[in-house]
Parts: structure tokens; sequence; C-alpha cells
């Protein structure tokens, strides 16, 4: 699986950073499945190879939900919002043409892409088999995705660097037309993250501690669903965890968003390396912008 990165545009950097995220999921799912032990009953292979799939093919689709996701955002500036069908509404979208513009995604990968996204509707336990083999299909499909994605996004950033392609130009007008009111629900979530991130930054520093955000609301990219990624650095008693958890967990669901809260000290020691973000437009470790968020508030002193 191909591993470097090609993409040089730097429009196409967050693209880029979950791109990453991609190959290395797939790696590990190839790794999980190469290591259910030999020796065993079938019945039991098969449940584990079962199990494999389903975690491994869950994480999959989330890095492949999140590069349809940036690539709406970069190309046409808003993205499908509807909780229960944005992510086959933004393949629609990215593999329709318009306002001069080839499809992004070619037709034969969202119909794969389509197929990754399929979650069994047969029990684990009691129906091993038709839910086994809707897995097997969903690995299938998303192998065979993740190069023609490759080649898509490859071709992509060379009519970028060229300048052969047009950016803000929906594929579909007709279709983004039918959906007036998703730019101002991104606006107003990110009006709401905002106002959640400002309260917690307040009442984290009440108690001793300090918050950083990253993710889509540093990176600018915010769209209807997005909710808030936050850093609290240093050591932070177990006591500290909850409190803060709770403080950011009664903030957030006041503004009506979702968020998530990290304490780097309780975990690996290359948690701040390996975690990577968009920092000034490239692909930075997220103790790089650590580091900046704290510079800056040296400067604000």
């Amino acid at each position: 699986m191909e591993t470097k990165r090609p993409l040089r545009s730097d429009l196409l950097q967050p693209v880029q950073l979950r791109l990453d995220g991609l190959f290395e999921r797939i790696q590990h799912l190839e790794r999980a499945l190469e290591e259910v032990p030999d020796g065993l009953s079938d019945n039991i292979r098969r449940r584990l190879e079962r199990a494999a799939l389903f975690r491994g093919l869950n994480a999959i689709q989330r890095s492949y939900e999140a590069i349809a996701t940036v690539l709406c955002l970069i190309l046409d500036g808003s993205t499908p919002d509807d909780e229960e069908s944005w992510y086959g509404d933004a393949l629609d979208q990215l593999s329709g043409t318009g306002s001069g513009r080839v499809p992004v995604v070619p037709p034969a990968l969202a119909d794969l892409l389509r197929v990754v996204g399929v979650y069994p509707d047969f029990d684990p336990v009691l129906e091993l088999e038709p839910n086994l083999a809707v897995q097997r299909r969903r690995h299938a499909a998303a192998l065979r995705a993740a190069p023609m994605l490759f080649d898509a996004l490859t071709t992509l950033d060379a009519r970028l660097i060229n300048g052969t392609l047009r950016i803000g130009c929906a594929p579909d007008p007709e279709f983004v037309a039918q959906h007036p009111g998703r730019v101002e629900r991104a606006r107003a979530r990110e009006r709401a993250l905002r106002r959640a991130l400002s309260r917690i930054e307040e009442a984290f520093q009440d108690r001793g501690h300090c918050v950083v955000p990253f993710g889509s609301v540093v990176e600018h990219r915010v769209h209807g669903r997005s909710d808030l990624d936050l850093l609290a650095p240093g050591e932070v008693s177990r006591e500290d965890q909850r409190v803060l958890w709770s403080v950011a967990e009664d903030v957030t669901r006041a503004e009506g968003v979702e968020f998530d809260l990290h304490f780097p000290a309780v975990y690996a020691g290359d948690f701040l390396d390996r975690i990577k973000v968009i920092l000034g437009g490239k692909i930075a470790p997220l103790r790089d912008l650590l580091a900046a968020a704290r510079d800056q508030k040296t400067h604000e002193k």
C-alpha cells in the first residue's frame, strides 16, 4: 500500500493528512488478519476474522468519510450535513459534474466507497456467516478503493498545481441549490463551537489548567456536523480529569455540540508526535501545535 505523501498542493494537505491515516488503518487491519492464530477451530477462526474486520473496517470507513468531508469543503465550500444521508450525498457531490469540472471521485470509486460504508444487519454471534460475508465484501471494496482514491487525488493535485481546476464551483449547482441552508448551518455551528471553546478556556483557567483546540475549528473547516477537539496538556490528576471532562460536557451540551478531550500525559510517550494536524497549511505533529499555542500565550502576556 502506498504510504509516501504524493500531494504537493498546499490546498490538499488536509486531505493528505487523512490519506496517511487511511493507509495506516489498512495496514493495521491486514496485520490483524494475518495474526489470527492457527490451530483453532474453523468456527473460532471465523469469529476472530469477523471481529478483526469489523473493528478495522469501521476505522477505515472513518478515514474515507474524513477525506470526503475535507474534499467537499475545499472544492465546494460546503459539505452535506444531514445526519443520516450526508456521506452518500457527499459522494454524489464529489462524483457529479458541472461548472467546468470533471468528477473528482470517479463513479466506480464512489460505488466501492458505498460498499465499504455498509454496516451488516446481521447478529455477529447468531448470524455469523451472513455477517462475515458482508464484512468480507466491505474489505474487498476497501482494498480496491484505496489505490483508485490515490490515483484520483494525484490527478486532482496535478490539476490544482497547473491551475486547470476551478475551486469553489459546485459540481452540480442544482444539487447545491437544493440545500440553501447548508452554509448557514455550518456558520452557526462554528459560532456555537467558538462560544463553547471560549467558556471552556475560561473554566479550565479558573481551575489552573489550559486547553488547546485542534481539528476543524483551528483548520477553519467547520461544517454542520463538526465537533470540538481539545487537548489538555501537562500533568492532570485523575480527579481533575473528571472535573474538566464534566465542565466541557456541560458547556458543549448547552451549545448543542459534541467534543473530544485528550489528556496527553495518560497516553504513550509518542502521542504528541504520532498525532498529526494541519499547522500553517502543512502537516505537523500535535506537539508543534501545542508549542505554537504556548508561544502565542507567552506573547499575549
